[in-house]
């Protein structure tokens, strides 16, 4: 289903490559996914999340701490016309499993522009023997996908497009956005700052598309020892927060927050 960056062809198998029929050609990782990050626009070897940040959000969230989150995500694909999923800014690949094994009877591709993450997806993805999941590097901005080719998208506290994902979903299509709510993680926010702030409501722009059902979940999480930097490091607030506080959070052995998340499903206007 993927198609060539270059010039929009439809990629195919051709020994452990994808080529299209202008012979642009992309190696197939030993991991098993494939770069389609072209060096015109981005560099492919430091986009998106490094080596440590994609390493924590990984043992973070191969605990679980997310899932009800992640489970009712699946759920939502799979109650939904779900043939081909695409899972756009798929990370380190945590959420885009969970719905490739609710679907097994589907084609799940995700695609992330960070090297690192999708490198750690693809690994896991061939662990468990995960037939139906393929990974590329690629940006959410322009998506390697023919017109009117997926079913459903999905994207998890990830950059929001209109234009591509109208231009990828067939007539009717679903999207599904997972973002963070006005009281997510707020303890641990309390913790590092003086005066800490609410989540401002999300609003996204996208005019193809009408909201079709909404939930939200919240839950709460009990941390210890490095879950807690883990988490940490997975936030924005990694990269705004002193490092005084940084220090007070490093030694604190016990943090109990509130995650607060909401699922939006909209359909692609006809």
């Amino acid at each position: 289903m993927f198609i060539c960056p270059v010039c929009g062809l439809s990629l195919f198998p051709d020994a452990n490559s994808l080529k299209c029929k202008n012979n642009h050609c992309f190696d197939v990782s030993k991991s098993g996914y494939v770069n389609l990050l072209t060096t015109a626009k981005h560099n492919p070897k430091n986009s998106g999340d490094n080596a440590e940040m994609v390493t924590a959000r990984a043992q973070f969230l191969e605990k679980d701490f997310y899932l009800p989150l992640a489970e009712h995500i699946a759920d939502t694909v799979k109650s939904a016309n779900h043939k081909t999923v695409v899972d756009c800014g798929c990370g380190e690949g945590y959420y885009t499993c969970k719905i490739a094994k609710a679907v097994l009877d589907s084609s799940v591709f995700g695609i992330d522009i960070s090297k690192h993450a999708v490198s750690h997806a693809a690994k896991a993805a061939k662990k468990h023997r995960m037939s139906n999941l393929k990974y590329a590097v690629a940006s959410a901005f322009e998506l390697p996908f023919a017109e009117n080719s997926a079913d459903v998208v999905v994207s998890v506290f990830a950059p929001v497009t209109n234009n591509e994902y109208a231009r990828i979903l067939k007539p009717h299509g679903t999207l599904i956005i997972a973002c963070p709510e006005s009281d997510h993680l707020f303890e641990l926010k309390s913790f590092l700052y003086e005066n800490p702030y609410k989540n401002k409501p999300n609003v996204y722009d996208l005019p193809d598309f009408k909201i079709y059902d909404s939930k939200r979940i919240s839950f709460e999480i009990e941390l210890f020892g490095h879950d807690i930097m883990n988490l940490f490091a997975m936030t924005p607030y990694f990269y705004k927060t002193p490092r005084e506080a940084i220090k007070r959070l490093e030694n604190l052995d016990r943090l109990k927050t509130l995650c607060d998340f909401s699922v939006i499903v909209y359909k692609l206007n006809g």
